[in-house]
């Protein structure tokens, strides 16, 4: 008993006066609080086994048992079924948690037939510990044979892990959610995902305008046996909020389902009326054309889930659209985000004009450089020069807005909040930093996050390595394709200061495990404990800080004025090389495509000459410099 009694105590110390006592005394002998007591001290703590898994080699072959103590935990728990006793639900929890630290998930699937087999009801915090385990694997390093038959496993087990806790009616946790995203997003499995959204917010991404059948069938069922109003379903559905609806975008994008990808955001963003709100169209049939009886749908308790969608949501929408090379929904979903940002800079101005100050909420929607970047990307890859001048301009007008914008916050921070102009305050936002053209596309590469992924270009030195510098976010396994709060002005992010004492919404959170994770698997989102059975709780509304809106204008106006630098060298450069191949087809005497013919002809030196006129302009030159 002193041995259990101390803290610091060697494992193998409990464990040896654990065994002599089962020899002297016997096992029916020793009451249940000693069992329990040795469980927990007869193996090293869970963070000693993260970090020693983490550095072991055995890893990569996939051993069977990668905990080592797992010998030790199984005859624990073998002798309180021997002796009569019953485990209890934090025992099994105790078990879960260590082969969770391990990676050990065929361990945790054994643990749940056990807690099965002596009736004992899993909640939420059961599940997360074995999602913890899957998504903690798939961490580990694995060689090229296996990783298939991993990624078999793990999707397998994951399914069975959602549908057991739909059928035990059991609602998903935050951390549990977050854990099931980031295992799908590793294995890029649909249909499990499709499952995941279904049980989790009600949505049906096969229909995404009708809840799924089954919440239809069971009120049909209940609507059918009396006449009151059906009774709600008996787990709750989470109500979709902007994080769920970036979750949604992000994991149809990163699978490649584009077309699933736009219908459900444009399902999802626009909130479906009642039947009996909508109004009767004049098309309507006359009413002696329908039958006497007409069939009766029942109206949902639920209503139909929507969310507005913030900064975030665009971005994943222009990335995924334009590493799908489809420009017209990358170009269109710009074009909407602007329109979105127009829209929400009236409504702040406004409020601050009207409203106290701690009523005014910050704007969901701002346009920013990682959208451009996604577009200039596409652009730069296929060398279209019709969509860069149009990625140009566009980015001109929003640098020349941003900047009416920030001298208006300027003059209100003075004015109404009573701050002066700080000494290091600039009103256009760009300073001395329109020198030259390498230095600005170097300095672009600051503030990645741009949702995009460069592909194999033709630049020269200096502009190869500012579009390697322009890489995307990638997923949260990877970061958690959850983007940096930095780039994160969507949901207020970057212009709001929540009370110390509100709790962090889901996208914030989100980054910060994001960040966890980059720094090290010690400190991955894997590695968090579940600690509540609880679903996730609504975000409370942030306040408007104009201080940090003026800091985000100021960096946006920054990067906005680089990027322009950037696109307008690549645009020049791609113009003078389509120039150049064209007059060797004219030197060489083959014909060329001129619109204003409509068709192939063969044109002479001297015409091309000043038809093309060929100018190598300044940005030109300066891409080409190379650094030392």
């Amino acid at each position: 008993m002193s041995s259990l009694e101390r803290e610091d105590s060697n494992p193998s110390r409990p464990w040896g006066h654990y065994i002599d006592l089962l020899n002297y005394m016997g096992l029916k002998t020793l009451p249940l609080e000693v069992h329990q007591r040795v469980l927990r001290k007869c193996v090293p703590s869970a963070s000693i086994i993260r970090a020693s898994t983490a550095r072991e080699r055995r890893t990569r072959y996939h051993p069977h048992a990668p905990h080592t103590y797992e010998n030790r935990l199984r005859i624990v728990m073998k002798n309180i079924r021997s002796a009569g006793w019953r485990a209890e639900l934090d025992d099994y929890h105790f078990v879960l948690d260590q082969f969770a630290a391990a990676g050990h998930y065929i361990g945790t699937r054994g643990v749940l037939q056990e807690m099965s087999f002596v009736g004992i009801r899993p909640r939420a915090k059961t599940y997360g510990l074995c999602l913890r385990a899957l998504a903690r694997r798939l961490t580990f390093p694995c060689s090229e044979e296996r990783r298939p038959t991993l990624i078999e496993e793990t999707t397998k087990m994951t399914r069975e892990l959602i549908r057991d806790m739909g059928a035990r009616k059991i609602p998903f946790t935050s951390s549990n959610m977050d854990l099931v995203v980031q295992i799908l997003r590793e294995t890029l499995d649909e249909k499990g995902f499709d499952e995941l959204i279904k049980l989790c917010y009600g949505i049906d991404l096969a229909y995404p305008d009708h809840l799924p059948l089954e919440v239809m069938e069971r009120l049909s069922t209940s609507k059918a046996e009396t006449s009151e109003a059906p009774d709600p379903p008996l787990y709750p559905l989470q109500p979709l909020t902007t994080h769920g609806l970036n979750i949604i975008v992000d994991m149809l994008g990163r699978m490649g389902r584009i077309s699933k990808m736009v219908q459900a955001f444009e399902v999802l963003t626009q909130p479906l009326p009642r039947s009996e709100q909508s109004s009767r169209s004049l098309f309507d049939e006359d009413e002696d054309d329908h039958s006497a009886n007409p069939p009766s749908i029942p109206e949902p308790i639920y209503p139909l889930p929507s969310a507005k969608p913030n900064t975030h949501t665009f971005q994943f929408l222009i990335g995924h659209a334009s590493r799908a090379d489809h420009a017209v929904f990358a170009r269109h979903y710009l074009v909407y985000a602007q329109r979105l940002d127009r829209d929400e800079n009236r409504r702040l101005k406004r409020d601050v004009r009207t409203l106290p100050v701690d009523g005014i909420t910050p704007p969901l929607v701002v346009v920013n450089r990682a959208m451009f970047l996604s577009i200039f990307w596409l652009c730069n890859r296929g060398k279209r020069t019709m969509l860069m001048r149009w990625t140009l301009r566009t980015i001109r007008h929003s640098l020349r807005h941003k900047r009416e914008v920030l001298v208006r916050y300027t003059r209100v921070r003075a004015t109404r909040y009573g701050k002066g102009i700080a000494p290091g305050d600039d009103a256009s936002g760009v300073g001395s930093e329109s020198g030259s053209v390498t230095r600005a596309i170097d300095a672009s590469s600051v503030d990645g996050g741009a949702h995009v992924a460069t592909g194999s270009s033709s630049s020269g030195g200096a502009l190869r390595e500012a579009l390697d510098s322009m890489r995307p976010i990638s997923s949260p396994t990877e970061t958690s394709s959850i983007p940096s709060s930095a780039e994160d002005s969507s949901a207020g992010a970057n212009s709001s200061s929540a009370s110390p004492d509100s709790p962090p919404t889901p996208s914030t959170s989100s980054s910060a495990e994001t960040s966890r994770l980059q720094k090290g698997s010690s400190e991955s989102i894997c590695d968090l404990v579940p600690q509540s059975d609880h679903p996730r709780s609504a975000p409370r509304p942030r306040a408007f800080d104009i201080d940090a809106h003026i800091s985000i204008l100021q960096r946006d106006v920054k990067q906005l004025a680089r990027l322009e630098l950037a696109v307008a060298a690549v645009l020049g450069r791609t113009i003078h090389r389509v120039k150049e191949r064209l007059g060797r087809r004219v030197w060489a005497g083959r014909t060329i495509w001129l619109a204003k013919s409509g068709a192939r002809v063969v044109v002479t030196k001297g015409i091309w000459a000043k038809m093309a006129n060929f100018l190598v302009p300044t940005v030109t030159k300066l891409l080409r410099w190379r650094r030392p």
